[in-house]
């Protein structure tokens, strides 16, 4: 059994579901899903969680991300990037420096932006692109998000090539918009690559085609898909961890509520609502837990009363 986080560089043309698709049936896998979608034209880093890994997506969903875009000015499209129709196109502008700069630093920070149609955002039960390509546009409601930087790399008259850091949820069309909006000539998406979704980087995904090559896996050749696979807990590096004495783990394997009496680190804050990953003494990951009592709580019920219900049990890892 597979289990873990596999690192893949998406290529153009492929959706995040295909490129899934590709990855169960090449290496048998049984159940599959991958964190944060990226669209056929974007490039760059997928998280692709395998088999019992699938249990933490719901976890990992907010974790920021970063990439690398490029803009085209002077062009609009009704999908916000190059793959959408031409609706407005303007050859005679002229954008300084000083102008991109300052509608840079305007859509840097936190604030709210309109998702574009072209999404699969749901809105009154029905997902914006669908009704998109039935040629409906409806008033969409504006989404918090942050950008915490970007950076300019290369401009010239009709491009801008930049890094972006920013929350879940936003949308580098939308935020390509703003910035033609605001300078006045319209712009365009030309370019996506994710380079990073939380602490995991590009720099340690494997290429898709690199990895359903006939010779992948064999002796001496590029390597066993175990070898790229990313441990689950590593995927919960946000969450606070609480071990438990190493008694205790057929129990808590098997459901079983934890107790005070068997948490391992006496010290623990217990706080309501506080989500944590649950480990072995020897650092083994047990599941995901809930705190349902508060400090103040345990002191007035038995000592060693219930303090977290399990959210996700995970299975003792088998080998591979």
């Amino acid at each position: 059994m597979l289990n873990g986080i596999l690192l893949i560089d998406k290529p153009k043309g492929l959706t995040s579901y295909k490129v899934v698709e590709k990855v169960t049936r090449n290496f048998h896998i049984k159940k599959a899903g991958h964190l944060g979608t990226l669209d056929p034209m974007a490039t760059g880093l997928l998280l692709v969680c395998l088999n019992e890994a699938t249990k933490i997506v719901q976890f990992m969903m907010n974790k920021d991300k970063e990439y690398e875009a490029t803009l085209l000015l002077g062009t609009v499209t009704d999908t916000g990037d190059i793959t959408g129709k031409t609706i407005k196109e303007n050859k005679k502008f002229e954008v300084s420096q000083a102008q991109i700069r300052t509608a840079f630093k305007k859509f840097t920070g936190t604030y709210l932006q309109t998702p574009p149609m072209h999404s699969a955002i749901k809105q009154n039960g029905k997902k914006l692109y669908k009704l998109a390509h039935k040629g409906e546009e409806i008033e969409r409601k504006k989404r918090k998000i942050t950008v915490y930087s970007l950076e300019i790399n290369f401009f010239s008259k009709t491009k801008i090539k930049f890094t972006v850091a920013c929350s879940k949820g936003t949308y580098i069309r939308s935020l390509v918009s703003d910035i033609g909006e605001e300078l006045g000539c319209g712009a365009t998406l030309a370019d996506l690559r994710r380079t990073k979704v939380g602490n995991f980087s590009i720099k340690n995904a494997k290429p898709l085609e690199e990895l359903l090559e006939p010779t992948f896996g064999e002796a001496d050749k590029k390597g066993n898909i175990k070898d790229y696979l990313i441990d689950i807990k590593i995927g919960l590096t946000d969450l606070p961890e609480l071990k438990i004495k190493n008694d205790f783990l057929k129990d808590t394997f098997c459901g079983t509520p934890i107790y005070k009496k068997t948490i391992s680190d006496r010290d623990f804050k217990l706080s309501k609502g506080l989500i944590v990953k649950v480990l072995s003494e020897d650092g083994q990951l047990i599941s995901v837990s809930k705190c349902i009592r508060d400090e103040e709580d345990i002191e007035k019920l038995a000592q060693n009363g219930i303090v977290f219900n399990h959210m996700r049990v995970f299975k003792p890892r088998d080998e591979g």
